[in-house]
């Protein structure tokens, strides 16, 4: 395949500015001077994409598997405002690619992994768009809000069921974003706001207990925090993780970096991602407290998924936690999977637009609603696909440890990709980008990816099965591995092997569709035919 720039002969902007021009050197996919979905995200908007993302069914559906792990209260509070630190540093990390990268392109990952690691050409920013979309946490929100609603109102939980309404609420939260980017936006707004209004509810109602103003008796937990602390290297790997998992979402934003309004895109991006994170992260805290404040710590353990709903029945009865509760979840539930689903459509069509899927155009357009249609029907199909094959008993746990693997191995590669970047524009002699993160925080963002990718495969004290699932407790791990793989032998099969074997090569070239779209497609050129036998993958109007 034959790049459309040269690493040592940059093709630069002729009209454009020194920023432009350094996405142009660095870019292996062609950029859309415009964008075709729209230019429909602000600050105000942004930040609440952020904070829905990032505050959904992780704070009342983990919490009770972290301080099985970790044995204290003290010790999961302490995770909490740990973690977030790890999420800001990661948040500069990515702030800092956008900049070299440029604002003109959505997908987040999918841009900073293929300027970062043009060879294997694609392969990286393919495989984390299919595996991260794969695993995303959509299946395992619908499947808590599935549990609630069974437990609350009294039937019986089986698998069947628990699937069925686990499917129908991402069908209805995904076909959202199929028909509208600003109602989209709009839904997500809203369900933000009632998001944090329950979540200070149940704040102050801890605060309440605290002072004396119910009937319900403290717990005295926070009497003595760290009473029961565990240190074990594996179950406090897979807590951190857990806890990782209550903060995805904090990058969503930045997948929608070519959509937003204004003359400093990239300001406006780190302020909502900065205020977005500090929102979620003050708001579990105090709710972990409100939590441990009226929760015994055995109360706390054994609640696993439906802890939210055992607080509530403790402090105002059946009926608010049995049929008020289900009903939050399931606005939660609903914005949390509309958020990600904008997220992930647009970092699916950044895939396709690098001509590494298969039907580039079908993943790079844009239907009659300015949505990428494609990509947000792959979202729904690998949601359901998910949430069916999954073993019901174990699907949250196991699909929460099986998403992180792989995330900690994109996120070592992307925090590295900082410096390759830094260096790559240093030696085409680019002019400094416009934010620069201290290297002392890319390299807790990346010591921390090491840590956690290693530290799962230590055995728990309690043998194979003494992790947080009812099987081996490195199962995660090894399928994670054997997804990457899978994607290598993809990889390896369509642009080594099949072209070696049946005698063609693959050839890049831009084709321009209807609405600005720009989408990088490979044809086939048989080596033993003349030019005019050429056999294209992809029909379209030639770019320029």
């Amino acid at each position: 395949m034959y790049p459309l720039t040269d690493a040592n002969n940059p093709i630069l902007y002729e009209d454009g500015d020194e920023d432009e021009a350094g996405q142009a050197s660095t870019a292996l996919a062609p950029i859309e001077e415009t964008s075709p979905l729209g230019y429909n995200v602000n600050f105000v908007n942004a930040t609440l994409v952020n904070t829905s993302a990032i505050v959904g069914m992780g704070i009342f559906s983990t919490p009770s598997f972290i301080l099985r792990s970790v044995g204290s209260v003290g010790m999961l509070i302490a995770l909490y405002l740990f973690v977030p630190l790890i999420t800001l540093a990661g948040l500069m990390v990515y702030i800092e690619l956008t900049s070299m990268c440029g604002h003109k392109r959505s997908g987040a990952e999918v841009v900073y992994l293929e300027e970062a690691y043009p060879k294997p050409r694609f392969l990286l920013p393919t495989a984390f768009a299919l595996i991260t979309a794969l695993l995303s946490h959509a299946g395992v929100s619908s499947t808590v809000f599935a549990k609630y609603v069974l437990d609350g109102y009294n039937i019986e939980a089986t698998p069947s069921r628990q699937r069925s309404i686990a499917i129908a609420m991402v069908t209805v939260a995904v076909w959202v974003c199929l028909f509208s980017n600003k109602w989209a936006l709009r839904i997500n707004g809203v369900t933000a706001f009632l998001k944090i209004g329950c979540l200070i509810l149940i704040s102050a109602t801890g605060l309440a207990c605290l002072l004396g103003w119910t009937s319900v008796p403290s717990s005295g937990n926070l009497k003595h925090p760290f009473d029961g602390s565990l240190y074990e290297a594996n179950p406090l790997a897979t807590s951190i993780v857990k806890v990782l998992y209550n903060f995805v979402g904090w990058n969503s934003i930045l997948g929608l970096m070519a959509e937003v309004k204004g003359r400093q895109p990239i300001r406006t991006i780190k302020r909502a991602g900065i205020a977005s994170v500090l929102i979620a992260a003050c708001l579990f805290i105090t709710t972990l407290l409100s939590f441990s404040i009226i929760l015994t710590k055995e109360e706390f353990i054994n609640a696993n998924e439906v802890l939210g709903a055992i607080f509530l029945r403790k402090v105002y009865g059946d009926a608010v936690a049995t049929k008020v509760f289900p009903i939050f979840i399931g606005i939660s539930t609903f914005g949390g999977i509309v958020s990600v689903t904008l997220y992930y459509g647009r970092m699916l069509r950044e895939a396709g637009r690098q001509g590494m899927l298969p039907f580039a155009t079908f993943w790079s357009r844009v239907g009659r609603f300015k949505t990428p249609y494609g990509p947000v029907l792959l979202k729904w199909g690998l949601a359901v696909l998910l949430i069916v094959i999954t073993p019901a008993k174990d699907t949250v746990v196991f699909l929460i440890d099986l998403a992180s693997y792989p995330a900690l191995v994109f996120s070592l590669l992307i925090g590295c990709g900082v410096w390759v970047l830094r260096r790559r524009r240093q030696q085409l002699g680019l002019p400094e980008h416009a934010y620069r993160a201290p290297n002392f925080i890319v390299l807790i963002y990346v010591l921390q990816s090491v840590a956690l990718l290693i530290m799962p495969w230590i055995p728990p004290k309690d043998g194979s099965k003494g992790g947080d699932v009812g099987f081996f407790y490195a199962t995660y791990c090894i399928v994670a591995v054997l997804l990457l793989l899978l994607c290598g032998v993809y990889y390896w099969i369509r642009f080594r092997a099949l072209p070696e074997w049946l005698g063609y090569e693959l050839i890049e070239e831009t084709i321009s569709l209807p609405g600005g779209v720009k989408v990088m497609a490979l044809k086939k050129v048989y080596k033993d035919n003349s030019e005019g036998q050429e056999e294209p993958l992809l029909q379209g109007e030639r770019g320029d």
